[in-house]
């Protein structure tokens, strides 16, 4: 009985074994899930029809397992689908359709097609459009992040996916990321309004930007108030609503608080040509009553009359380096850099004196 007993354990171990060291297939999904392979199936091939409490029980399951790494990665690297994903916050803001632009046409250079997802600014989308694209077997992706991070995205660097993030940083997220240095573009825009004796300077913050970029690029405000001996006013400092309208709010609600300023250092350009409007139907001369300064560059701004001072965010050079590193990394090259910073420049135009 003893012997019997023994020999039912090593049995059992070796089964274990196994599983667990041999590449797995979709029956072991099936069966760790307690599902049928043709459920599996349909999750991993994206066939729809799946519940998500079903579908998050077999992504359990196959992370759990490996199996994209061990079974279909392999095969995706004989065969690639010469896909790249770009997951960006807000198709709205001629920012990220610059961006997605260049990252179309630059990653055509490269024989790769792109597929765009928008989020709205939703991390829970970030983490849903990121399994998408996982599920959609693309070679790569690029990660316009709002800067907030999820321990799900780690999940697919485990599952072997290649991700850049562009345009900002994200804490926690061990990827290389390509981002331009805001918080030096902030100071030199600031610090040029008090060069032209502007020093009662209101900051309005923008929506669907990154978190980290516009914390730098709020540092990067603070930083040249300080460098000049100019006190930091806390109600000179904004928070906006995600509407195209929210920089004229802003201003209207510094007009209507009696809150003395003279100039507007807007965290976009969106926010800038906002401010520049109710600025005017206020009766308030641009820039002789108020200077303002935007940030970004898009076209649009370039056009306005007066063109609008601002700080080019070299977003065609970001985008650019980003699929540049995204196929190293797709190739897999060595020695690629954790981290790419280029160089923000200052943009003058009738905006400011």
């Amino acid at each position: 009985m003893h012997k019997k007993y023994t020999l039912l354990i090593r049995d059992l171990f070796m089964e274990i074994n196994n599983t667990y060291t041999r590449p797995a297939t979709i029956k072991d999904v099936a069966k760790l899930a307690n599902v049928s392979i043709s459920t599996v199936s349909r999750v991993i091939n994206n066939k729809g029809g799946v519940s998500v409490k079903l579908q998050t029980r077999i992504e359990k399951a196959i992370n759990q397992l490996r199996f994209h790494t061990n079974g279909v990665a392999r095969a995706l690297r004989i065969n690639a689908t010469k896909t790249i994903g770009f997951i960006v916050p807000s198709v709205e803001n001629p920012t990220f359709g610059t961006l997605a632009k260049t990252i179309e046409s630059v990653s055509s250079q490269y024989g790769f097609s792109t597929i765009l997802c928008n989020t709205e600014g939703d991390v829970e989308k970030e983490v849903q459009y990121l399994h998408l694209l996982h599920r959609q077997q693309v070679d790569g992706i690029i990660f316009n992040a709002m800067g907030l991070y999820d321990e799900r995205f780690s999940n697919m660097l485990n599952l072997g996916i290649p991700i850049v993030v562009v345009g900002r940083k994200v804490p926690g997220f061990p990827t290389p990321n390509v981002t331009t240095n805001n918080r030096q573009g902030a100071n030199d825009a600031v610090s040029y309004m008090i060069s032209k004796n502007i020093r009662r300077i209101a900051f309005i913050f923008g929506q669907f930007e990154s978190v980290t970029a516009i914390e730098d690029r709020f540092n990067g405000y603070r930083d040249a108030l300080a460098e000049n001996n100019i006190p930091f006013v806390n109600e000179l400092v904004i928070n906006t609503t995600p509407s195209f309208d929210s920089g004229a709010v802003a201003v209207q609600w510094l007009i209507d608080n009696q809150i003395s300023f003279n100039g507007i250092f807007a965290s976009n350009d969106l926010i800038a040509l906002s401010c520049i409007q109710q600025l005017e139907k206020s009766g308030l001369k641009i820039p002789s009553d108020v200077s303002v300064m935007g940030y970004d560059m898009i076209p649009f701004s370039q056009i306005w009359y007066p063109k609008l001072s601002t700080v080019n965010s070299n977003i065609t050079a970001m985008a650019g380096e980003a699929v540049r590193v995204i196929v190293d990394l797709i190739n897999k090259k060595e020695d690629i850099q954790p981290e790419t910073i280029l160089q923000a420049e200052l943009v003058l135009g009738g905006t400011t004196p």
